[in-house]
């Protein structure tokens, strides 16, 4: 008979989870990730073509001798694949492969399984939480003790970087297979992690100290040019998934003494509708604009000026610029992403790569000789509503 599977859900996700016959709780935990480094399909392809399509991927002798000492077993895999059927492995066929893999392991091991693509998906380090939480009793886990293993560190021809990113989002040993059950030196686990890529948010949040005040000036400008009456429009510049959106709509709440409009290229649909309207608007009234869009380039740019000008030439264009690292951008945007699956209501849309990328290839810093009234360079300024926030961000996705 199969041991039972658990569903978790919760505001992070949905994870599976599956503890042996025999409960073990430890302070030393040892860690794995489940395909290509506890088992792989035996005939040789990416993906397994059935349920009985897997065997160990090396001698399992090490875990004996570690849970002979006094070690948790604990497997930790994403399988969004395998649980929508991908490989033609659905999750009954997993439940009953996982049985299979017990039975030859000879070990009480328990595993957890991130399904959807949500906040429990390593490298976040959730269902390493989830097990410190719920599935050791009242031990408490000695991180020091403690490794975790993967295939997925960063190499050349590994798919990714998720398993290292995990070990280190928990702040525990990381090994490579190679290394752990064939003791290879040819990875070194702080070689590996100094090729990382992407946005480290840890080293970002180290380097921060001055942005506060940057930002606190840059409101400060913006406070005194609002109240002034030649001061009608501003144009936008960042990058998509910087926080450009949100950052106008705080612009919105600076003046109250004058009406504040956004013309945004994602609601008008072109550029042309987009001019025609806020020139109907400028000559009409004294309201000010908002010109929410990238605006990458100084021509781009210059196209803004020239039509609040064409109006009247005494109207005063500021630049109001984002200036948010393209690394950022892409952390930014993956938290977005992540959100959004487990919360349909999440307002803000994950932003295609390629845009971001077109946005990088293209973009011109703005200059004092684009002929702006002024620039104002706001940073990326993380500012959280509670830990949870805080803890997202934080992960090195």
């Amino acid at each position: 008979m199969s041991p039972t599977w658990h569903k978790d859900i919760s505001n992070n996700g949905v994870l599976y989870y599956c503890q042996p016959s025999k409960k073990f709780n430890s302070e030393k935990v040892a860690g794995f990730d489940l395909d290509w480094t506890i088992i792989r399909p035996e005939i040789g392809k990416l993906f397994p073509i059935s349920m009985d399509d897997w065997c160990f991927a090396y001698k399992m002798d090490k875990i004996h001798e570690y849970f002979k000492n006094g070690y948790k077993i604990v497997i930790f895999t994403n399988q969004k694949g395998s649980f929508q059927g991908k490989g033609n492995v659905s999750f009954e066929d997993f439940q009953e492969r996982w049985f299979k893999i017990l039975e030859c392991l000879k070990v009480p091991a328990y595993i957890v399984a991130s399904t959807q693509s949500d906040f429990n998906r390593k490298p976040s380090d959730r269902m390493w939480k989830f097990v410190e939480k719920n599935l050791n009793g009242d031990v408490k886990i000695d991180k020091n003790a403690s490794f975790y293993v993967g295939d997925a560190a960063g190499r050349p021809n590994d798919h990714s970087e998720c398993d290292i990113k995990f070990a280190i989002n928990i702040g525990i040993k990381f090994m490579t297979p190679e290394e752990f059950f064939e003791g290879s030196t040819k990875f070194p686990f702080e070689t590996l992690k100094s090729k990382l890529l992407g946005f480290n948010p840890k080293k970002y949040m180290e380097g921060i100290s001055n942005i506060e005040k940057i930002n606190h000036n840059s409101w400060h400008l913006i406070k005194e040019g609002l109240t002034e009456p030649t001061l009608r429009v501003i144009v936008m510049v960042g990058s998509p998934a910087s926080g450009k959106t949100s950052l106008t709509h705080q612009l919105l709440q600076v003046d109250k003494n004058r009406k504040w409009h956004i013309y945004s290229l994602d609601l008008e649909g072109t550029k042309k509708k987009l001019k025609t309207k806020l020139s109907k608007m400028l000559s009409e009234t004294s309201d000010g604009a908002i010109i929410d869009a990238t605006n990458a380039t100084i021509d781009t740019r210059e196209e803004w000026i020239q039509t609040v000008k064409a109006v009247d030439p005494k109207i005063d264009v500021w630049c109001v610029y984002v200036n948010v690292p393209k690394d950022l951008t892409f952390h930014l945007n993956k938290l977005r992403g992540i959100r959004k699956e487990i919360d349909p209501e999440y307002y803000s849309k994950n932003v295609p790569t390629v845009a971001i990328n077109a946005y990088w290839k293209k973009f011109q810093a703005p200059t004092t000789e684009e002929n702006f009234g002024k620039i104002i360079e706001f940073d990326f300024e993380p500012i959280f509503k509670n830990k949870e926030e805080k803890k997202q961000f934080m992960t090195w996705l």
